[in-house]
């Protein structure tokens, strides 16, 4: 006989929560989605075990977002830093240039959750 895990919402705390197409999860209280690895069992808290993570954007590749799961195009690397920055309150860490193979250079940033 198993027991059910919960996944705890790490915004408000509650564990009505439902898996997403993306494998991320959604709060049903809150509405707030986010990365699957950021849900807690029952006994531990949001708080005290939040995953830090960093983002590494580039201008030539997109992907979803690892919070909410919308789509960050390739091309529009300012709009995903806004998208991050304004939406889920990462921060900018580093923007630079980085060239791949003899003559192409794209741009790249990194951003932190905390």
């Amino acid at each position: 006989m198993g027991s059910e895990v919960k996944h705890k919402c790490p915004k408000c705390g509650s564990s009505n929560t439902y898996k997403c197409d993306c494998s991320d999860r959604t709060c049903k209280d809150c509405n707030h989605t986010t990365a699957a690895v950021s849900f807690l069992s029952n006994n531990e808290t949001a708080k005290e075990n939040k995953q830090h993570i960093t983002i590494r954007l580039s201008s030539d590749t997109g992907g979803p977002c690892p919070e909410c799961c919308k789509f960050l195009s390739s091309g529009e690397l300012p709009q995903n830093i806004d998208h991050l920055i304004n939406e889920h309150g990462f921060k900018l860490k580093s923007i630079g240039q980085e060239t791949i193979g003899d003559n192409c250079q794209i741009s790249v940033a990194f951003m932190v959750n905390k």
